[in-house]
């Protein structure tokens, strides 16, 4: 069995101010290293249920937050971004079983994270896909499901656990933190991640199916400055529908994912 996980960092355990996220800041390193325990825990889960070949994509930021010695000596880690339109998901094709997300968390216009965004935290006000909120899971599940591979399990905070099963009502998720504002609740790291191990060994052995994808994807992007909008409208295909905002539409994710790149 053929593994791949994605990895971010604004859902891992117990999260919530930027600075966290932010490689270079001294509270960095702890929540860095909580990733990497986390998608440690997610790995020892897959080889219990018989996983063989397991890749990580480190996907947060530069995508260089992963300490490989803390991982299973087995993986294979996929570190930096090279702008491919995968992003996220870059590496997976249709070789692989099943993905794994780690440590994500709710999009854009969503609560329950203090750092909740969708691609971007600095340019996108609200996205949505086909007049649902997007987020980062969708996305990325969208892309995976392209390529026919299920995605089983998924950690990050409660409000994405809810967000998902709005899309796929069989999905395994381990909830890492609930927040109110600033204001977060958690479990003991030790906790989470032993469920996290526990929850996709499950995962794997019940195989959820592929979400399922849309005939046709239809996107609007509201950004935070009108700028943003005006400078975007520019791009094929797209139309600017009011100061703010931007809508694309194709039935092909390969185009989806390069309007993606490069308006966000």
């Amino acid at each position: 069995m053929k593994i791949f996980i994605s990895a971010d960092i604004e859902g891992v355990t117990g999260i919530h101010e930027w600075k966290q996220a932010t490689k270079g800041e001294a509270v960095y390193e702890k929540i860095a290293r909580r990733m990497s325990e986390e998608v440690s825990a997610a790995i020892k889960g897959a080889k219990e249920a018989g996983a063989k070949d397991i890749v990580v994509r480190d996907a947060h930021g530069m995508a260089d937050n992963l300490d490989i010695e803390l991982l299973d000596e087995d993986v294979t880690l996929i570190q930096k971004f090279s702008d491919h339109p995968d992003l996220m998901m870059f590496g997976i094709d249709e070789s692989f079983d099943a993905a794994l997300f780690i440590g994500y968390h709710a999009g854009a216009y969503q609560g329950g994270n203090p750092l909740a965004h969708t691609l971007t935290s600095s340019k996108v006000h609200k996205m949505t896909i086909n007049g649902k909120l997007a987020s980062e899971y969708l996305i990325n599940a969208y892309i995976a499901a392209e390529k026919g591979v299920p995605v089983v399990f998924m950690s990050g905070d409660k409000t994405l656990g809810e967000h998902a099963k709005e899309h796929q009502s069989d999905l395994h998720f381990v909830s890492t933190f609930d927040a109110v504002a600033q204001t977060v609740k958690y479990t003991h790291p030790k906790k989470t991640q032993a469920a996290i191990t526990e929850t996709v060994t499950k995962a794997l052995k019940d195989m959820p199916q592929l979400i399922e994808t849309p005939k046709r994807y239809k996107i609007k992007i509201e950004y935070k400055h009108h700028t943003m909008a005006y400078k975007n409208s520019f791009y094929p295909g797209v139309k600017l529908v009011d100061s703010h905002t931007i809508s694309y539409e194709s039935k092909d994710i390969e185009k989806i994912k390069a309007f993606l790149v490069f308006t966000t």
